[in-house]
């Protein structure tokens, strides 16, 4: 464990640095909602908010651990996220695609975490796979461009 351990921390140490200052928004639930708040402070990003609609007690004992007592549990996600996108500042969202709409509208990254998508964030090899997604997020520029106005709108 320690070799794998050693191993994936030089692997994720570039994420780190590029993901340095970031801050995500968390909506999914059940064990999710503290799994991925895991592995996203794992690789440097301050979770801020994390879903617990769908949660067991032992979910929510998790996430406000992992989170910490400034993190804010979500209730009702779909009508808390975007005033705490807002006031936190948040970089990214991570929920399912029914939310993809509240990441364009607040002009931030994001990526689709539900059960349905093909690749794994189990494991070392998962962390290292949530970390590309992330990069690829970040990286996107249609987040950025999408509330600006088209060229020939400019004045």
């Amino acid at each position: 464990i320690a070799e794998e351990e050693a191993a994936l921390e030089e692997k994720i140490a570039p994420f780190k640095a590029l993901f340095a200052g970031k801050k995500a928004v968390l909506n999914t639930g059940g064990n999710k909602a503290w799994s991925i708040a895991s592995g996203l402070q794992d690789l440097g990003i301050e979770v801020v908010a994390t879903s617990i609609a769908k949660s067991t007690q032992d979910d929510i004992d998790k996430a406000r651990e992992y989170l910490g007592e400034n993190g804010v549990l979500m209730k009702k996600p779909a009508s808390e996220q975007g005033k705490i996108i807002d006031s936190t500042g948040a970089h990214i969202l991570l929920a399912g695609g029914r939310s993809l709409y509240t990441a364009i509208k607040k002009k931030i990254s994001f990526i689709d975490v539900n059960q349905e998508k093909k690749t794994s964030y189990g494991g070392y090899n998962g962390l290292l796979n949530l970390a590309q997604d992330l990069k690829y997020a970040f990286r996107n520029p249609v987040f950025a461009n999408v509330g600006k106005p088209a060229p020939w709108e400019v004045e």
